[in-house]
Parts: C-alpha cells; sequence; structure tokens
C-alpha cells in the first residue's frame, strides 16, 4: 500500500513538474486606494485549462518624502502591498491568432498602511503610520497575448470582495516563460 501511494505521488510531481512556468511581473493600480504600483507574479500551468498564479503587488505612497511632504491626511491610506494567491481557468478564443482569456478566481491578503496622525516638532512634521491587514477573495478576468514563443503580455482586472479590502486592481505586465 505504502508503495503504491508513494508511486502515484511521484508521477503526480513529475506530471506538474514538467508543467510549464512563467515569471514576470508589470504595473498596477488600485482604484479605491487610487494608488500606482508594480507587481511581481508567477505562473505555473496545471493543466492545459487551468493555472496557479503567486503574485506581490506594491502601491507607492502618496506626496514626497524627499521634499518633507506629508503623504496623507491622518486616517488615510499612505501606502498598501498586497499578496494573492489565484487560479486561474483559460479559455481559448477560437477567432484571434495569439490571444487568450482566463478567469480569475482566488485569496488575497492586503497591508494598507494608514497615517494616524501628524506631529510638529520644531518646524519639522513627522507622521506615526500604522499597518493592518486584511484577507478578501478575488475574482476577475484576465488577458494574454503572446508576443513571441517566451514572452506574453497580459492584462487582469479583479476585484477584491468579502474582505476590508474592497477595491478594483488593473494590472499590465508582461510574463517570460521559463
Amino acid at each position: 500500500m505504502k508503495k503504491t501511494i508513494l508511486i502515484i505521488s511521484l508521477t503526480i510531481i513529475s506530471y506538474y513538474a514538467k508543467a510549464q512556468l512563467q515569471v514576470g511581473g508589470g504595473f498596477t493600480y488600485g482604484q479605491t486606494t487610487g494608488l500606482p504600483g508594480f507587481t511581481v507574479k508567477a505562473e505555473k500551468q496545471l493543466s492545459e485549462k487551468w493555472s496557479l498564479s503567486p503574485e506581490f503587488n506594491f502601491f507607492f505612497a502618496r506626496g514626497s518624502v524627499l521634499r518633507g511632504e506629508p503623504r496623507l491626511s491622518a486616517g488615510n491610506v499612505s501606502e498598501m502591498y498586497a499578496i494573492n494567491l489565484d487560479f486561474h481557468k483559460h479559455v481559448t478564443i477560437k477567432y484571434v491568432d495569439n490571444l487568450g482569456a482566463c478567469l480569475i478566481m482566488g485569496v488575497n491578503v492586503a497591508f494598507p498602511v494608514y497615517v494616524s496622525e501628524f506631529q510638529s516638532v520644531g518646524g519639522r512634521t513627522f507622521e506615526t503610520r500604522d499597518t493592518q491587514s486584511g484577507a478578501s477573495l478575488n475574482i476577475g478576468l484576465g488577458a494574454e497575448y503572446q508576443i513571441k514563443e517566451n514572452l506574453d503580455l497580459y492584462y487582469e482586472a479583479k476585484g477584491m470582495l468579502l474582505g476590508n479590502a474592497d477595491q478594483l486592481i488593473l494590472t499590465l505586465g508582461v510574463l517570460i516563460s521559463i
């Protein structure tokens, strides 16, 4: 019995180890926070129709720290980062070469950084920041266009739902097959 389980496990692992892996990143925009940012992601084909995609998003801070400007008024998000784990259900578009679409479903953990108060000491302004985390579900649509054999352009529109990080995230980037 143990040998059978071991053989089946090794067969499954070797099957998925041969699956295509893509890595890349791009630019992203969070609709609720109004912050632009960047994304780093990977996508592993699990089957012809399904893939798994871990992703890290970082949304830039508002204001200019170099000029000494406060980022936001107290109580608002100054920057945010998020970790996503999504499943993609791929759909073939028959009439357009090199173009594919996918349905996106997954989970998200967001870490917004809030400005809680400003203090002025000797003419200089300091801010107190507070990070809180929140989990939510992702659902959305995506598209990939194959530019070259190992290079894809991708677009995703995802909604973070059922959590305290509700927002629409738009991403445009590239994926390289390795």
